[in-house]
């Protein structure tokens, strides 16, 4: 029989799990090693990047080797988005009426969703534009 266990008590062991997969041995916790694990890559990425300098060799500029130049070298805290563009995309509004110029959605330049509170995405003037196949449904509606 297994035991219920709390959603903390799973958590901690999924956590646990993570950086036992990242051969984590003195971090506690995932915030901590995703730090050691930037940090450690940035160096690797100065050393490299200093090796070339050393040598003479400016074949290969800073910012292809995780750096952005901003009066001086910093590094590049993310090579990739932090969620995918989708998921950083989901912005939606709880206009009352219409979704006109003041909609959140419609000020990030984006239509509406259904993750929008009260038009659903459908029901206002920001809606998407209708699928070719929406269209040719709505015409054989009409014509019956």
């Amino acid at each position: 029989m297994v035991e219920e266990q709390s959603e903390e008590v799973l958590l901690n062991e999924g956590i646990n799990c993570i950086l036992t997969i990242y051969g984590a041995k003195t971090v506690k916790n995932l915030n901590e090693l995703r730090y050691k694990r930037f940090i450690a890559l940035a160096s690797k990425n100065k050393s490299v990047q200093l090796i070339q300098q050393w040598k003479n060799n400016a074949l290969i500029p800073p910012e292809e080797w995780g750096w952005q130049k901003d009066n001086c070298l910093k590094p590049i805290k993310m090579m990739q988005p932090a969620a995918p563009i989708n998921v950083l995309k989901i912005i939606f509004c709880s206009c009352k009426t219409g979704c006109g110029s003041a909609c959140g959605c419609r000020k990030s330049g984006l239509h509406c969703s259904p993750a929008c509170i009260v038009c659903s995405g459908s029901d206002c003037d920001n809606h998407p534009p209708l699928e070719e196949d929406e269209v040719f449904d709505m015409q054989n509606i009409n014509e019956n």
